[in-house]
């Protein structure tokens, strides 16, 4: 009997970002389950509960060497940075007003000038991650990753207690929402090889050469509104 081409078809793809994408194989139409994170928490498709989904977030938009920064922050801490060409959907947030002068998006866009600069190494500015708990864990251990230094997927799952969800560790890492201060970008394949990036590949290259003192402060293409990092 000729095999079935769907043992040919993988039950689940992901992409480089760390998006999964499951397959529907079997018609269950009159059934409806709730999208689970391979971490094992249900979730909406982007880590916000709706309580969270419900507040009015402060935003702010900034000029760096790697394009605008879109700054979003809650009443606790900041939300999310987002790139300028960010994924639809990717990140989503409750609705948005413009604040320039909320305080922690002010220390923030302090503290990322200071980066980009070459004379900041670590953040300070309180962060209010929102998500899944299994998502939260990824991402915190973003921020455990040395200035400079890297991991694969594989390593943060071994540190997480879980060695075999590294595809899942994969998906937080996709949709994590503080671009830089938590550095998905320090991320790199099993190989070592840059691998999918919100923010761009270049992106990304340009952050690690800057942490690696390859690349001079302000990067190679600084946006006009920083030619004093040049």
């Amino acid at each position: 009997m000729p095999a079935s081409p769907l043992a040919k078809r993988p039950l689940i793809d992901g992409d480089c970002d760390g998006y999964i994408i499951l397959r529907r194989i079997f018609p269950l139409n009159h059934v409806r389950f709730p999208p689970v994170d391979r971490g094992g928490s249900a979730y909406n498709g982007a880590g916000a509960t709706s309580s969270e989904k419900t507040m009015t977030y402060a935003f702010k938009a900034i000029p760096s060497p790697v394009g605008e920064l879109k700054l979003v922050a809650s009443d606790k801490g900041l939300v999310a940075i987002l790139w300028e060409n960010d994924r639809p959907g990717r990140v989503r947030l409750g609705p948005m007003a413009q604040d320039d002068g909320h305080p922690v998006l002010v220390e923030a866009e302090r503290q990322l000038q200071d980066y980009f600069a070459g004379a900041r190494t670590a953040f300070s500015v309180p962060l209010d991650f929102q998500g899944t708990d299994f998502q939260k864990k990824v991402w915190t251990a973003l921020l455990a990753i040395p200035f400079g230094e890297t991991r694969s997927y594989a390593q943060i799952a071994r540190q997480l207690g879980r060695p075999s969800a590294s595809r899942a560790v994969g998906a937080a890492n996709g949709r994590n929402p503080i671009s830089i201060i938590a550095p998905c970008h320090r991320v790199v394949g099993s190989n070592g090889a840059l691998t999918g990036f919100a923010g761009g590949l270049e992106a990304k290259a340009l952050l690690l050469d800057l942490e690696r003192g390859l690349a001079r402060p302000g990067l190679t293409q600084p946006n006009p509104s920083y030619e004093h990092l040049r």
